[in-house]
C-alpha cells in the first residue's frame, strides 16, 4: 500500500527505559511491597504454592523474574511448589520451550503444568 508522503504522518512509540537490574526490583517489590507484607510471610508451610507465568507466546522475562519468585519461597518444600503455564487457548509448550521460558535448573528442579483450557479436569 503506497500513501501520499504529504499527507502520511509516521507516529512512533514513546520509548521508556528497562530497569537497570530487573532481578532486583523483582526482590524489592517481594520482600518489601507497598502497603502488603511480604511474600514470604504470606505463604507458609505445609501450604501449596502455585506460580502462574505466561506461555511462549508473551515477551515476558520468566527466565530472570521466576527465580527471584521462587527464592523468596525457598522456605516451602520444593515439591510443594507448582509452576502453571498459562497457555490460553494456546497449544502446551514442549520441554525445549520450557527451558528457554524457565531455564534448566528450574524445569529439572520444580513440577511443571501446562494448563489446558479445554480439559475440565485440569480447572
Amino acid at each position: 500500500v503506497e500513501f501520499p508522503t504529504a499527507r502520511t504522518t509516521v507516529l512512533e512509540p514513546s520509548y521508556i527505559r528497562g530497569l537497570s537490574n530487573e532481578q532486583d526490583a523483582v526482590r524489592q517489590a517481594l520482600h518489601k511491597p507497598i502497603g502488603k507484607p511480604p511474600l514470604r510471610s504470606l505463604v507458609k508451610k505445609p501450604q501449596t504454592v502455585a506460580v502462574s507465568v505466561c506461555d511462549i507466546t508473551r515477551p515476558m522475562p520468566t527466565s530472570t523474574v521466576l527465580p527471584v519468585v521462587l527464592d523468596a519461597l525457598d522456605h516451602i518444600p520444593t515439591e510443594q511448589i507448582v509452576i502453571i503455564i498459562a497457555t490460553g487457548t494456546h497449544r502446551t509448550n514442549t520441554r525445549d520451550e520450557l527451558v528457554e521460558m524457565l531455564g534448566a535448573d528450574v524445569v529439572d528442579k520444580y513440577r511443571i503444568e501446562n494448563h489446558t483450557a479445554f480439559d475440565e479436569t485440569t480447572l
